[in-house]
């Protein structure tokens, strides 16, 4: 059977306003479609399985920071000082550091192999600690 119609056939098919035809052959959609392989599917699986991971452990140093911000200055007036005299700006980048630092790490391991999506995760949990640390070396 010949996906051809004959001149006959094209003055009956339907056109759009731009003259393009609508009518679709058999076994054919009109709409592209996009379909992933299996290992398509199991890498970008895996991807989201190192990101939820790694997420875990980024979001226990943004709960830390949140936990500071409420406790610190409640421990300010407990020692006789006021809460003014925290250090908010501290308090306040140590919220913004976890999530800009995995958001990063999201950022430049996407498209990677999982081994080194999982190394650049990794890396930014690294570069994290050693701002969180310093972060809390300046607040003292």
């Amino acid at each position: 059977m010949s996906d051809r119609f004959s001149p006959d056939d094209a003055a009956a098919t339907p056109t759009n306003a731009d003259g393009t035809s609508t009518v679709t052959t058999p076994g054919t959609s009109s709409a592209p479609t996009t379909h992933l392989s299996r290992t398509a599917r199991v890498r970008r699986w895996i991807h989201i399985a190192v990101a939820a991971i790694f997420g875990i452990v980024y979001a226990y140093y943004l709960w830390d920071a949140i936990r500071s911000l409420i406790e610190l200055p409640a421990a300010y007036e407990l020692a006789g000082l006021s809460r003014d005299d925290a250090p908010w700006s501290l308090l306040v980048l140590g919220i913004i550091l976890p999530i800009v630092t995995f958001v990063g790490a999201l950022i430049v391991g996407r498209g990677r192999n999982p081994l080194a999506f999982a190394l650049i995760l990794l890396t930014g949990l690294g570069a994290l600690a050693v701002l969180n640390l310093g972060v809390i070396a300046l607040g003292m």
